[in-house]
Parts: structure tokens; sequence; C-alpha cells
């Protein structure tokens, strides 16, 4: 009823709610002041973008200081009832109910976040009433072009927003936007039609309040974070024609991911097999009879990329078969074909059917897969091989390859004089994901810069030339190493015997010296009887992190072999560093050490490296790091001969 001020008394009472939670928690109550976050000479500079619909949840503050504490942070107001604001308000209110607001408000937008120059009664108003947007007139404050994680995701944002038109959604984890338009099948950089503008606009809407509906406005993590975690999951199709009930029930079956995007570093990495001797569930299971314990070993391909590869695997499931005896029961799936993510995910689903109660999926492609079946089937443990994983719903697991590869450069160090040495690292021309491509980097980064101080320990006077590979093999990259004269080179070719390690190289010939050996057969003897005997702890018993484990020579997963021909002095260098690093006495990166820009590098485990995936090289190698852009011109490439031959 006009001139009771009942719109304005409910805000009121909504505002001075948010007050004291904000107060209580000591955190500031009223909106934030651009002028106190920047200088006016920034602000002045800002670059007028036209007027366009902003979402009411990232209007964050005011322009100036004047009027800011007549609302509290959520923009609902302060002021008493006997005054003209409350009048103003409500008179506003009421046209709103009525007629609707028309008139754009003036807003300035720095790093995705709108502060209200002219209209901040409309912008209250509006929030009351339940708005998700308010027409503005926005002006752009471009912020300084740094290396910030908060400035590569607004640039990140900023490409994404270009692009798709979508100023919605917002995510906290760099690649996000990348990764979104890879699960819904759209090339980075292509233009958004009408109607994908239009079903995803539809998706965020029923998403979010299924969100909301399920308690998400209690966590830090954004609508945008919760969606990807469930696209993650289910892909796009089945999230996109999904109801709001069915997007609720995905969402609850993945919350504890949901919850996980919380974390600034959500990843437990097991860097030891040892681990609590309380019973855990699979114990329990097993502990009734003579139950058999069914595993399934899922490769991916039988070609020469992945010969390899998969054969090291399967002596591991060999192993177990010994050691184990009748306690357990294997079966192996492969994975070939023109779709190896779908068809995976059909295969570990067969897997799960066929009674396997765990998965071993020896392939990094297969995360989506497995993922999917580990939320449907919780029943079912499922392990991933790939370097980390930050999904709580599966582990992964992979070996500490820098230690054996810094003995080998100690190897190569004692062995070269003064010529320099090479390293052939893999990069995975065939990923599609930039998060998991970094992950992969960040990882031969470690066994490059590892090799680097191998071989600096004993020979500071040379240096290490990198070159990369790709699904060609090592082949080429090794030739180009070859052709500038480098005879002793190191190559991180899996997919053979006969391709991995230290090689002495000259007339067409090569000879190895010394390679790593990654022994999963002990890996997969120790997971299975920590889950058969020990206390292996399955989804939500223990932890709220993704885990991965990540063993090494301690845990007995990881060796170095060297060759008969080797110097005595030499092998007796290589089981000195061996030993030394088993027991804990040394460790590879050891001491104080510098980038090639002269920054100093923290002397910690390399975990916080993986996990904050950096990409960086020592000053003793010559030689560059991969991007992901250049894979994706790779691929292109291929695909473009690919059609040309057809």
């Amino acid at each position: 009823m006009p001139g009771t001020l009942l719109y304005y008394k409910e805000a009121q009472k909504l505002g001075q709610k948010e007050f004291r939670g904000a107060t209580l928690k000591g955190e500031y109550p009223y909106p934030s002041v651009l002028d106190e976050i920047l200088s006016d000479d920034r602000i002045n500079r800002a670059q007028d973008r036209g007027s366009t619909h902003v979402p009411l949840e990232r209007v964050v503050g005011t322009r100036t200081t004047a009027r800011t504490k007549a609302f509290a942070r959520n923009f609902l107001p302060l002021m008493g009832e006997n005054t003209e604001f409350a009048r103003k308000w409500d008179k506003l209110c009421e046209a709103q109910m009525t007629e609707g607001i028309r008139d754009p408000v003036l807003v300035y937008e720095y790093l995705n976040r709108y502060y209200v120059q002219e209209g901040n009664k409309r912008v209250s108003v509006l929030r009351y009433c339940g708005a998700d947007t308010v027409y503005a007139r926005v002006l752009h404050v471009p912020p300084e072009e740094t290396d910030s994680p908060e400035v590569m995701l607004y640039n990140e944002l900023m490409e994404f927003q270009r692009c798709s038109g979508v100023n919605y959604i917002e995510f906290t984890k760099p690649g996000s936007c990348r990764r979104l338009q890879e699960i819904m099948g759209k090339e980075l950089g292509a233009l958004w039609t009408e109607e994908e503008k239009r079903d995803f606009s539809s998706l965020r809407f029923h998403f979010r309040k299924a969100y909301e509906a399920n308690g998400g406005g209690k966590l830090s993590t954004t609508v945008g974070d919760a969606l990807m975690a469930v696209l993650e999951v289910y892909g796009y199709p089945a999230v996109r024609t999904a109801t709001e009930d069915e997007l609720g029930k995905m969402q609850r079956k993945v919350w504890e991911e949901i919850q996980l995007k919380q974390e600034v570093v959500p990843v437990d990495l097991k860097v030891s097999t040892e681990e609590e001797k309380k019973p855990g569930l699979l114990t329990k299971m097993f502990s009734g009879g003579p139950k058999v314990l069914k595993v399934g070993f899922v490769h991916e391909g039988r070609d020469d990329i992945f010969h390899g590869w998969n054969q090291r695997h399967e002596a591991g499931c060999r192993h177990v078969e010994t050691v184990f005896g009748e306690r357990i029961e294997t079966k192996t799936y492969y994975v070939s074909g023109d779709q190896p993510e779908e068809i995976a995910r059909t295969l570990i689903q067969a897997a799960a059917e066929d009674g396997c109660n765990v998965i071993f999926a020896t392939s990094s492609r297969f995360q989506q897969a497995c993922l999917r079946l580990a939320v449907e089937c919780p029943e079912t443990i499922v392990l991933l091989c790939t370097q980390l994983n930050f999904h709580r719903y599966i582990r992964s697991y992979h070996t500490r390859l820098y230690e054996a590869t810094f003995v080998l450069g100690a190897i190569a160090g004692a062995m070269a004089g003064e010529d320099p040495v090479g390293f052939l690292a893999s990069k995975d021309d065939t990923e599609t994901d930039e998060g998991n491509f970094r992950i992969h980097i960040a990882f031969h980064i470690n066994d490059i810069n590892a090799f680097a101080l191998g071989v600096q320990l004993v020979n500071p006077r040379t240096r290490v030339y990198v070159d990369w590979f790709g699904r060609e093999g090592a082949g080429p990259a090794g030739r180009r190493l070859a052709e500038q004269g480098l005879r002793l080179i190191y190559s991180a070719d899996m997919s053979g015997e006969d391709r991995l390690g230290l090689m002495l190289v000259g007339s067409g010939n090569r000879f190895c010296l010394a390679k790593p050996v990654l022994r999963w057969g002990t890996y997969y003897e120790t997971l299975l009887r920590s889950i058969l005997e020990k206390s292996f702890q399955v989804q939500g018993e223990e932890t709220d992190k993704a885990i991965s484990y990540y063993w090494g020579f301690k845990e007995g997963v990881l060796d170095v072999e060297c060759s008969d021909t080797l110097h005595p002095g030499t092998r007796n260098l290589c089981e000195l560093l061996k030993g030394s690093i088993r027991t804990g006495c040394w460790y590879p990166y050891e001491g104080h050490f510098f980038d090639r820009e002269g920054n100093e590098k923290a002397n910690d485990h390399m975990a916080e490296t993986l996990l904050r995936q950096e990409g960086w090289l020592m000053p003793s190698v010559t030689g560059t790091i991969p991007t992901f852009q250049e894979i994706q011109a790779i691929q292109e490439q291929a695909r473009a001969a690919e059609e040309g031959t057809a």
C-alpha cells in the first residue's frame, strides 16, 4: 500500500541481517568503494563499453564513498524509515512492481566486478525484487597487465565473453572457460550462435535454481565452478537436456566434488605407502569369507604408440596374479577406435557390470569415463594412471620419475666431459584439455630440471639441450639433437623397451647405457594389498580432498638399471644416489636454485610446483616449453592432412 513503506521495511530487515552477519564474521559490512581500490587517474581512463545487462550478483560496490553506508554489502538498505531516502526507495520499488525500471544505471567495471556511479537505489530495489540483472551503461577500467592469476583469469574470461556473448557465468580456476568450450564441442574462439546462447542461458538459469535449492549459497564455490564439476562427469548433451530436478540430482551425486572446488590446493598427494592401519570398507567387505577381489585393467589401443606402455602394465597385472593367486581375479579391456573416450566409457562400465570391484585405467584420457562410473557406482574403486588428479571420486597413481632422471643426469654428466647432453621430452599432442596438458607438461618439466641438476652435480661445465616429441615418436627429435653433435641423449619415449633411457648415439646406431624401470607390478601389489588387508579408504571415508599416489625409489616402484658396459665407478655413483634418495638422505632438489630469468625457486618438495603447474627451466637448460596453443595448431594440421588424404 502506497505510503506505508512496507517494501522498504522488509528490505531494511534483510539489509540489517546481512550487516550483522558480516560484522560477526569480522568482514566489511558495506559495499566496496572503487575510489579506495584504484587511483583517480586509472578510473578516469575508463573505456565506454555501451549499455548491456549486468549480473546483479557481481555489482559489489560504489564508485565513491557517497551513500555507501546507506546499504549493506548486498545493496539492501540500512537507513531509517523516517528519511527521504526511505520514501524515495519505497516509491521506486512500487514503480518496479508496476511498470519496471527502464533507465540504465551507470557502473564502472574492474576485474569483472561492477561499482555504481549513478543508480544505487535502482540496484538496491532490483536486488530486493530478486532480479538477476540490471540494465547498465558500463565504463571499463582495464587492469594492469601482469602475470598474476587474478589478471590471467580475467583476461581468459574477457576472451570467452567476446566469442560467446555470455557475461553471467564466473569461474575461479584458470582454464575453465576454454574447458567449457571443449566440453561443448566448440573450437576455441568460435562465435556462439543465437541458439547456443539461448540454450546455455536456460541451462544456467535452471542449474542455478537447483544449486541454490541444494544449499549452494552456503559455499564459496561459484555457480560456474559447480556447473563445470557436473559437466566433467555427465558431459554437455546430458546436462543441457536435463530438467531442473535432474540437474539437482546430478549436483547431489557430485556434491563432494563441488565442495572440493573451494579448496586452493584440493589434492592430497600421497608420497608414501604408509597409511593408517584401521580397517577400511573393503577390508570389512572381504573379511567375512573367501571372496575374490575382481580387478579390471583398461588400456588404450594396441598400436605401436601404446604398445610399450600397455606391455609394462600387463606385466604388472601378471605379477599380482602370481602374488595373490586365487584371492584376486583379473580381466583386461582394450579401448581402440575413432572415439576412444566414448568407447572407454562403455568398456569401463562393462568392467563394473562384469563384477570388477577395482578398476585400473592406464590412460589419462579415460578421466571423464572413470569419473562418471565412480559417481554412478560409488561401490567400485576407480584408479586412473595419470600424473595428478583433481577429482574427489577417483584416485590417480604415478611414479616420481624425476628421481630416476636425476640419477640418469648424474650418469650423463659423469660421461659427458665438456660436451652437452640431450633430453627428449614427451608433449601429448593428442591432448584436448588444457588443464590436463599443463599437468602433463609440468611433470615432464620436473623430469628435465631434475636431469639438469644431476648433470650439474658432477659436471657444472656442460649444458642440457631439450627437444620435444609427440605421437610421431622420439625419432625426429632425437635426430635433430644428434645433428647438433650430441651423443649422450636421454629419451622419455615410453612406447617401447628400447626407446626409454640414456642413449649413446653415433654412426646411425644407439646404445642404452642406463634406463628408469617402472615397477607397476609392485605398485599394483601394494595398492591391492592395502585394499585386501590394510586401510585403503574409499570415497567419503577419510579425506575431503582428491588423492593422488606419487611413489618412487623409497616405495620400490621405481629403479634405475645400468648397462654392464658402464665404468664401475659410474655404476657405484648410480647406486649411491639411488640409496641416498631411497633413505631420505638426499633429495634431487636440495639446495637453492634459480630459473633462467634469475628468479629464486622455493626449496620444497616439487609437489607444490606440480599442483601450481608452473613452467620454468633451469639456467643450464637450452630449449623451450611447448604451449597448449602450439599443440592445438599441430592438431589442426593433422586434421587438415587427414581431410586432404580423404
